[in-house]
């Protein structure tokens, strides 16, 4: 066991200041009548195409049969300047022959030449999100499109499109999402994420977009797959700068999203899994504060108490974790836990109980 280890945590100031403003009854609720993982302890690693982007396609492919290809007012992403002569007519190409391809990107299923258009267009955020969102959708429905796609040099290609258009939310959003589905479950794949540097490129993602509880759920299940298998990787992620601040001032800023806390939860728990270092900087930074009052905000939802449930057992080894978690209701919480859950929590709510020398009748 590691002692006397120090943090020095470099946090951003508004980052400071906005979980610094939030008021005690956003970071707690009332007290309910509550009360190392065994093996990885992995989110949901697949990301289905959402009703509503279903909904999206449907509607853009209605609005282009009744429009002419070149009017180009009615997509949200792409402005033409106002300047008159030949640059409004340039743009106005590169916006049709921009559209052209996001079609044909959609119904494409060849992995290389979906990769060569996101080389060909670096400048493009318009092509770069079609490609992950089918990249994503591809890696969905086919584990075998994994190692395509890493073949491919797909990897290097969202991330790059990440990299280079790091302010834009919904292109963050889909390639955070292609990158659950190609890490899943895949060592090469997670590998080859960390020695692209991905963890920096998701980080600044996360920099740019900590009030978006969405995106910021799904960066933790990138980042959850990235350390599920590989101990390097747990290093990576614990050496990037602040990381583990921003997953956890994340979960304490959005205690409402249950998918939030469900992939926070289960990053910890990856993160300090067979990591002596990890437990004693989520400790010191407040994770089992943070972990505790996920299980407090969603008391019906088994899953966030499963994930809770595996990353307290991980992080309560020390005894730094295991005094916080007595002295903030945890005994409580995971008493609840095995009244409401037994079959999916008993596996890490047992042990816990044990390790807090509990004397109730279960």
């Amino acid at each position: 066991m590691c002692e006397g280890i120090s943090i020095n945590l470099t946090v951003p100031q508004y980052l400071v200041t906005c979980v610094g403003e939030m008021s005690s009854s956003d970071m707690t609720t009332p007290s309910l009548p509550f009360a190392e993982a065994y093996s990885y302890v992995n989110p949901i690693r697949r990301v289905a195409p959402s009703p509503e982007y279903i909904d999206q396609i449907a509607e853009e492919n209605s609005l282009r049969k009744k429009q002419p290809l070149d009017d180009v007012a009615m997509f949200e992403d792409r402005k033409v300047t106002n300047s008159s002569g030949p640059k409004t007519l340039k743009n106005l190409l590169l916006n049709r022959r921009e559209r052209l391809l996001g079609k044909s990107l959609r119904f494409n299923k060849d992995i290389a030449s979906i990769v060569e258009a996101m080389r060909n267009n670096p400048g493009s955020s318009y092509i770069q999100k079609k490609a992950c969102r089918v990249l994503c959708e591809l890696s969905y429905h086919d584990n075998n499109c994994q190692s395509l796609i890493y073949k491919s040099g797909g990897i290097d290609a969202i991330l790059s499109g990440m990299k280079m258009f790091s302010a834009e939310l919904s292109l963050q959003l889909c390639g955070c999402k292609a990158l659950v589905n190609i890490t899943r479950k895949n060592a090469v794949n997670q590998a080859e994420v960390c020695n692209k540097h991905g963890i920096a490129i998701i980080l600044e993602g996360m920099k740019h977009h900590f009030m978006d509880a969405d995106f910021l759920s799904m960066c933790f299940l990138a980042l959850g797959n990235l350390c599920s298998k590989e101990k390097k990787n747990r290093e990576a992620i614990r050496d990037a700068e602040v990381v583990l601040f921003f997953i956890i001032a994340g979960m304490k800023y959005h205690l409402k999203s249950a998918e939030l806390q469900q992939a926070g939860c289960g990053l910890l728990a990856n993160l300090s899994c067979q990591e002596d270092v990890n437990k004693h900087i989520i400790v010191e930074a407040g994770g089992v504060e943070a972990i505790i009052l996920a299980m407090q905000s969603h008391p019906a939802n088994s899953k966030v108490f499963k994930f809770a449930c595996a990353a307290l057992t991980n992080v309560c080894r020390t005894e730094e974790g295991l005094t916080l978690l007595k002295s903030n209701q945890g005994k409580g919480a995971i008493m609840h836990c095995l009244r409401m859950f037994p079959d999916q929590c008993s596996r890490f709510a047992v042990p816990l109980l044990k390790s807090l020398n509990s004397e109730e009748t279960i």
